[in-house]
């Protein structure tokens, strides 16, 4: 075979094996974007930390059979490949009740999901609220009360100041409730929980 033919099909060979690891590396970037702005998810009532959960949990799904409301879903696609199928709480979907009995923990024998003394010291996340989408707050349509009303811990994580909704931070348990609440009248949620930034 004549030198300029063999050049010519390695050159050919290269350009292709370049044009692909640049395509892998683009659709890798792109999953990383996605993961990054997907967050940390909100765990099940008495979770470990995200990295030890992570490397517990065996995605066996007992702690979604145990949920007696079924609360508890498995993680999508977009939240990586390494929290897809692992268990979450989605308030805008479904609410953590906070059963006074805590079934999901029960069920967790890996121990992803450690006992809690009471469902007061359960803590998945934070509400935070959005003041100027919050009617008490804005004024715009009177006074609306629901997510404290609906929260399981009344008095205790979401109180009431000059008519007004406070979220108590360090109270919280995270549990959705006030922000599934708030989006059956106002979309988007006045009220909603976060977690966090998770790095992969």
């Amino acid at each position: 075979m004549p030198k300029e033919k063999k050049i010519e099909r390695r050159g050919f060979f290269l350009h292709g094996l370049n044009f692909l690891a640049a395509k892998v590396s683009e659709g890798m970037g792109e999953l990383a974007e996605r993961e990054r702005r997907a967050g940390v998810p909100i765990r099940p009532p008495g979770a470990v930390d995200e990295e030890a959960f992570l490397s517990l949990c065996t995605k066996c799904d007992d702690c979604l059979k145990a949920c007696p409301h079924g609360s508890i879903k498995k993680a999508g696609g977009e939240w990586g490949r390494r929290i897809k199928g692992t268990p979450v709480i989605i308030p805008s979907e479904g609410p953590c009740r906070l059963c006074e009995d805590l079934p999901c923990i029960k069920a967790c024998a890996p121990k992803a999901l450690l006992p809690v003394k009471d469902r007061s010291e359960v803590r998945m996340g934070t509400a935070r609220i959005k003041k100027e989408l919050c009617f008490a707050w804005s004024g715009a349509s009177g006074v609306c009360l629901l997510c404290s009303l609906k929260c399981p811990l009344r008095g205790t994580a979401i109180i009431v100041d000059d008519s007004k909704p406070v979220v108590i931070e360090e109270k919280c348990a995270g549990c959705g409730l006030c922000e599934s609440a708030c989006i059956a009248i106002n979309n988007p949620p006045a009220i909603k929980v976060e977690k966090g930034s998770y790095k992969s």
